[in-house]
């Protein structure tokens, strides 16, 4: 029992170290979806080459993503953006981040491919975020 345990305890552990290297680089934002507290839902695909990037080394994070919404069905505009510069630790499917009261949740993380949450509790709004290596 005791075997099954600490070998199950690596597993995890190497699981997560795969997960953080799969994180590192420099990814494109594809795709936004903002889901507000009154349940209006934004999406954008457009953004500025040079400011849709996000970028992932081996202890911090970096991002600056401007973003501008048209509500669907309705003639309001939500001005929003991403910015960060943080150190980060990967604890499951959580990207903490040091300092920052918010953690990221990963939704998709492949090869190139990641999708996450960040719940704006300060807008009440949910953001996730598409990205592409």
């Amino acid at each position: 029992m005791r075997f099954s345990i600490v070998i199950f305890s690596l597993l995890l552990f190497s699981c997560n170290k795969v997960k953080e290297k799969k994180l590192v680089g420099e990814w494109t934002v594809t795709k936004v979806e903002i889901k507000d507290g009154t349940g209006f839902m934004y999406y954008d695909t457009i953004f500025d080459e040079a400011s849709s990037k996000v970028l992932f080394t081996n202890d911090s994070i970096k991002a600056n993503l401007p973003f501008e919404f048209a509500a669907l069905g309705s003639s309001s505009t939500v001005i929003d953006s991403f910015v960060l510069k943080s150190h980060w630790n990967l604890n499951k499917d959580l990207i903490e981040l040091n300092g920052d009261n918010y953690s990221l949740k990963i939704e998709l993380l492949v090869k190139d491919q990641l999708i996450f949450n960040l719940y704006d509790f300060q807008n009440y709004r949910l953001k996730t975020f598409y990205m592409q290596k």
